[in-house]
Formats: structure tokens, C-alpha cells, sequence
């Protein structure tokens, strides 16, 4: 008969500061009949008096280190955002070099072409008009591919 005694005894609210804030907002004779309860009574008591939705069961859970946890995890995500941004602008800057280097070496070949070919106006145009053209569709082709990928 006495393990019911001690398990009540270990069910009740000890400290009268937890006891205190378990029955906050209730009148004072009600909050002393509370405070004699166990409290896994109390908390369905308060939660049946509640109005609107019931909160969610893992604020309870959550605690400082874990909103440290998420904190630092927050910072470490803005980090990687600000190194992957710099990282590609390098890419980009790399890309236009190169780009550059290509559109040189076309025009270094078409004037060689005309160069050479100068004194060949019969091979010289033909030449030129199917060079011009492969660029322009090539050109065509780019703008045609990028604007179905940005849609």
C-alpha cells in the first residue's frame, strides 16, 4: 500500500515555482486544489481549458542549444551562398575571357581567309557567305537554346 503513496508523492509538484507557473491565470482557490495534483493531471486540465488550437508538442522539446545548433547551421548556410556567389562570378569572368578568346581566333581566320583568298574572289565568296552563315546559326542556335532554358 505504500508504492501508491510514493508513486503520488513523485507525481506531485515539488518546487512551488513549477507549481506556480503550471496554474498560472487561474484563480487562487483553484490554483491551490491544482497544485496538490500530479502533474500530468494538471497539464490535461490546462490543456482542456485552453481555447483555440492546441501548441505543438515539440516546443516543448526544443531547448537553447538546439537553437544554437540552428543558429550556427543559419550562418554556416549564408557562408557557403556568399563563397558559391564569389565563385561563380569567377566563372563567369573565366567564361567571357574565353569567349573572347574564341570570337579573336574566328576573326583571326576569317581575315587570313580573305588574305589569302584575295586574289580568288570565286572561292573567296562562296567561302565567306557559308562562314558568315555558320556563325549566325550558331549564333541563332545559342539565343533559341538560352531563352527555352530561362522559361
Amino acid at each position: 500500500m505504500s508504492e501508491p503513496d510514493e508513486q503520488t508523492k513523485l507525481d506531485r509538484t515539488e518546487n512551488p515555482e513549477t507549481a506556480s507557473q503550471d496554474v498560472q491565470g487561474m484563480p487562487e482557490d483553484m490554483a491551490d486544489v491544482m497544485r496538490g495534483m500530479p502533474p500530468q493531471v494538471v497539464k490535461a486540465m490546462m490543456t482542456s481549458f485552453t481555447m483555440g488550437p492546441l501548441p505543438n508538442p515539440i516546443m516543448d522539446k526544443i531547448n537553447e542549444e538546439h537553437i544554437s545548433k540552428a543558429l550556427g547551421l543559419a550562418s554556416q548556410a549564408v557562408e557557403n551562398n556568399y563563397k558559391l556567389d564569389n565563385r561563380e562570378i569567377d566563372i563567369k569572368s573565366s567564361n567571357r575571357w574565353f569567349a573572347l578568346a574564341v570570337l579573336a581566333i574566328i576573326l583571326g581566320v576569317l581575315v587570313a581567309l580573305v588574305i589569302v583568298l584575295q586574289d580568288k574572289p570565286d572561292v573567296l565568296l562562296p567561302t565567306i557567305t557559308g562562314l558568315v552563315g555558320l556563325g549566325a546559326g550558331a549564333l541563332g542556335g545559342y539565343g533559341y537554346g538560352k531563352s527555352k532554358a530561362d522559361s
